[in-house]
């Protein structure tokens, strides 16, 4: 779970509405008070999500549902969950998830979502399917095994989260800066873990994955089997895959190829793979893949093209969110 101190929900905030398993607020299913939500508002519609295992609701944030906020009163207690996955009969891996959001202005603050489908046969089972357009998650945890994090389309922002994972467990096509957020690798053995199957397959179309002082490290829960435990920064998904991971944490757990290709048709000399002035014993770049398109990153103005600021354009559209973030690159 997050290592932030869960945050009770902001007093200034008025919710427009309340869930409630117990009966004591407006619904007792975030099904409900999202159905229930205004079609088309401009204002932000503020739903207040009360401690809970919220299971197999299987909600969605339809287009139509723009601005919407889901407020848990923390990550720890305020938990959205399903089980399905592809070995369950499901074809459409983003239909897996617990959660899809689809509506554009979308956050959400201290809510787990997880697929609880178990490893490691459950295949791909997606926690949360995202294609809002400048959508945010402020302190939330996302659980699963294979395909956690379904960063699908558009603008988004991840901050201060816990991502829980082995194989491709932050995927999609979208353009998203992950900051200040803690990448756990579940899976023990030599087929080790992979974080990122990035999806931008053309240049000219607008996506790619920025981690920006993030930690990658082992489930604590491994405890003193880290040892047997190895990750890859990433595989590309399709030809022209974009991820950068700067001023980040990389634990030894990351080989020292640091990224790998898995599908055969992958054409290596597209890709963009980078690093900048990342920490830790798995930092070390000297033994990184030999790949054209993977490269080192020397210059703090190549560097701060995958900020906040720059990449998503974050100052145009977070700080009405009320989350806090970092712009630029660090001091």
């Amino acid at each position: 779970m997050s290592s932030a101190e869960p945050l009770a929900p902001p007093i200034n905030i008025t919710f427009n509405a309340t869930v409630a398993q117990d009966g004591s607020g407006d619904y007792t299913t975030i099904k409900a008070a999202i159905d229930a939500a205004p079609v088309g508002s401009a204002n932000r519609y503020y739903i207040h999500v009360m401690q809970g295992v919220y299971r197999d609701e299987y909600v969605t944030v339809g287009k139509n549902k723009i601005n919407i906020a889901l407020i848990g009163d923390d990550a720890h207690n305020t938990v959205i969950t399903g089980s399905r996955s592809i070995a369950t009969g499901y074809t459409n891996v983003p239909e897996t998830a617990s959660m899809i959001v689809d509506g554009s202005g979308f956050m959400a603050r201290s809510i787990t979502f997880e697929n609880s489908a178990p490893p490691p046969n459950s295949h791909q089972a997606v926690a949360l399917t995202n294609n809002a357009n400048r959508s945010a998650f402020y302190q939330c945890v996302f659980l699963g095994y294979q395909d956690t994090l379904l960063a699908n389309h558009n603008q988004q922002f991840y901050k201060d989260c816990d991502i829980y994972g082995s194989v491709d467990f932050v995927w999609g096509y979208a353009k998203a800066v992950f900051q200040d957020c803690r990448l756990y690798a579940l899976r023990i053995g030599s087929d080790g873990n992979v974080i990122t199957a990035q999806g931008k397959d053309s240049p000219t179309f607008d996506s790619g994955f920025s981690f920006q002082n993030c930690k990658v490290t082992i489930d604590p829960k491994l405890g003193l089997r880290k040892s047997e435990v190895s990750v890859i920064l990433g595989r590309p998904w399709k030809d022209y895959a974009t991820v950068v991971f700067m001023q980040s944490f990389l634990d030894d757990i990351v080989k020292p190829e640091g990224w790998s290709i898995s599908w055969d048709n992958i054409r290596k000399p597209y890709i963009f793979y980078a690093e900048y002035n990342n920490s830790g014993p798995g930092a070390n770049t000297s033994g990184r893949v030999k790949w054209p398109g993977y490269r080192v990153i020397t210059s703090a103005e190549e560097a701060t093209r995958f900020t906040v600021s720059k990449f998503i354009d974050g100052d145009a559209w977070i700080p009405e969110m009320g989350i806090p973030y970092q712009g630029g690159l660090n001091a």
